[in-house]
């Protein structure tokens, strides 16, 4: 939480004599930040806020990232990919990882469906992304693909470290 208070302040520093444009993205973050702090303490969402804004936010943020436009794509290229990688890895792989694989094949072209025919329906579509994480991440070899550039580790993308490029001393960011 720290963090997020020294990058409010940060932001509210450098505005202090700067362009009104910039003085006013810069105080649009700072209570941005200062919000999301508050409810992430445990606070009120915020100075006259409420747990309800909170929750608004989270649930803004949700629909944002589940949404066909950011999601719709990359689901589509994982479920054209799967078939091909689990028929060249199946002799390596376990029957439970075959399996596994195969179940969150099925999910990715369900949530295409959905997509296709529903794609407001933010819970079912919750539902669908949950399941799949439950079964683990996706072969490597496959998400690496939609992202190059990203490494991962043990299946999940390795975050640079925002600390040390806000020029914080290493392991200073809370957050992560």
């Amino acid at each position: 939480m720290r963090t997020l208070q020294q990058l409010a302040e940060g932001a509210g520093d450098g505005a202090a004599g700067g362009g009104s444009a910039d003085e006013a993205d810069a105080r649009a973050l700072e209570e941005m930040l200062g919000a999301l702090g508050a409810g992430l303490e445990g606070g009120d969402g915020g100075a006259g806020g409420d747990g309800a804004e909170m929750a608004g936010l989270m649930e803004s943020m949700m629909h944002a990232l589940l949404s066909k436009d950011v999601l719709q794509q990359p689901m589509s290229e994982i479920a054209d990919k799967y078939p091909r990688w689990i028929d060249a890895n199946r002799d390596t792989l376990s029957a439970s990882e075959v399996e596994m694989y195969e179940k969150q094949l099925a999910l990715v072209r369900e949530l295409l469906v959905v997509y296709d025919e529903a794609p407001e329906d933010m819970p079912r579509i919750a539902r669908l992304m949950e399941e799949m994480q439950s079964l683990g991440q996706p072969p490597e070899e496959i998400v690496s693909d939609l992202v190059p550039g990203v490494e991962f580790q043990d299946g999940a993308p390795v975050l640079p470290d925002l600390g040390a490029q806000a020029g914080m001393p290493p392991g200073a960011c809370t957050i992560m």
